[in-house]
């Protein structure tokens, strides 16, 4: 039989091993238990969903190569003469951007919607001199009619309008990049509408003296003759973009953004001529209307919409809650065969019958005209604030 100080001894052995495998377990549970707590915390930062708001203001300046609305002419008439083209030098104007994007961080995938709208109005004019010597008379006329039927007209204005929208449905993917930079390729659906107006408006018919082939103009305070073009594009395409930001300095990167679209849609244009003159009240008619119209016709708009800027970031607003983000640089949008204009080329001329149908007594008879196709761009400085709520 083992003594009393044996079993003594295996007890405490016993009791020693006991408290080592429940030592261990304990050990191995709370290694368990807090791998699975950051295993959860990580799942639910990626599961986040983020959603962010932007809000741009943009300067942007309105081109195309159609604004040519009149010609000033000087020299003497019909042997000699000086053309000087006048057109219409639009402003930079205001423009409103504004933004939505939803990520899904599990996905690393962005869902945007922008909207971008411009308004713009601009103007010019010209005058030529009252007199009526064909030795130093100066003119105006419209871009289809310099002959002497105009010549005794001395004032030209226009009026220039551009409404533009576009909207951009985007699925934008984040890349795996280095944590000093971010980039994003940005597929997604184009709508895009552009409305060209262009108003001439020419009067001040002082008259002129005959030339060897043509008769007289007399004076008609009543005279003017305004024209009116108009082009119109509603279109909707594919579009791929990329954006780029490098970091410079913490809260401060330089950002980038190349998109290109290509817009489906039909083209629509027309030309509406309105005029007054003594001739026409003297026969009834009081105001002419005439016009060009085409059919409308599906056009395709290449597209490319880029920006370079600065962009910088206070983040953990609000409780750590929101990011701000405020970006500054210059914009470039740009479309192909965007506006289409008619343009008369010929027209019947009266020679010395004045019978014949001419534009200064506000009408006019078109031998030939032709279609062409114009581009449309927009560049200029902009500024943007976004926020991201976390």
């Amino acid at each position: 039989m083992m003594n009393l100080t044996t079993m003594n001894l295996i007890k405490m052995r016993i009791d020693m091993y006991l408290k080592k495998i429940i030592l261990s377990i304990a050990l191995l549970g709370t290694t368990i238990v807090y791998a699975n707590t950051e295993t959860n915390n990580t799942l639910t930062d990626i599961n986040t969903h983020q959603l962010a708001i932007d809000l741009g203001w943009l300067y942007l300046k309105p081109m195309s190569n159609n604004h040519t609305y009149a010609y000033y002419v000087a020299g003497t008439q019909p042997d000699y003469q000086n053309w000087h083209a006048q057109s219409v030098n639009p402003d930079h104007s205001s423009a409103l951007e504004l933004g939505l994007q939803y990520t899904l961080k599990e996905n690393q995938l962005n869902l945007a919607i922008e909207w971008l709208h411009l308004n713009s109005h601009d103007s010019a004019s010209v005058d030529g001199n009252q007199t009526v010597n064909l030795a130093n008379i100066e003119f105006t006329g419209p871009p289809f009619e310099m002959s002497p039927p105009v010549f005794g007209i001395r004032h030209a204005d226009a009026k220039l309008t551009y409404h533009y929208e576009d909207i951009a449905l985007n699925l934008e993917k984040i890349l795996e990049t280095p944590k000093w930079m971010k980039a994003k390729v940005i597929p997604g659906i184009n709508v895009l509408y552009l409305k060209q107006n262009l108003t001439s408006k020419f009067s001040d018919l002082v008259g002129s003296e005959p030339t060897p082939y043509t008769y007289p103009l007399l004076p008609d305070p009543s005279f003017s003759f305004q024209i009116e073009a108009i082009s119109k594009f509603i279109g909707v395409g594919p579009s791929l973009g990329t954006t780029g930001q490098i970091e410079i300095m913490p809260g401060l990167s330089l950002i980038g953004t190349a998109t290109g679209s290509l817009n489906v849609g039909t083209i629509s244009v027309q030309e509406n001529f309105t005029s007054t003159s003594a001739r026409l009240t003297r026969e009834g008619i009081g105001v002419s209307k005439q016009q060009i119209t085409v059919p409308n016709k599906t056009q395709i708009v290449p597209g490319f919409d880029g920006k370079l800027g600065l962009l910088y970031q206070l983040k953990n607003i609000y409780h750590h809650s929101t990011n701000i983000n405020i970006e500054a640089g210059y914009r470039v949008i740009s479309y192909i065969n965007a506006i289409s204009t008619i343009n008369p080329q010929t027209l019947v001329q009266p020679g010395d019958n004045p019978d014949v149908p001419e534009f200064s007594t506000g009408t006019m008879a078109i031998v030939s005209m032709e279609q062409q196709d114009r581009p449309f761009n927009m560049n200029g400085p902009y500024v943007e604030i976004g926020f991201e709520f976390l």
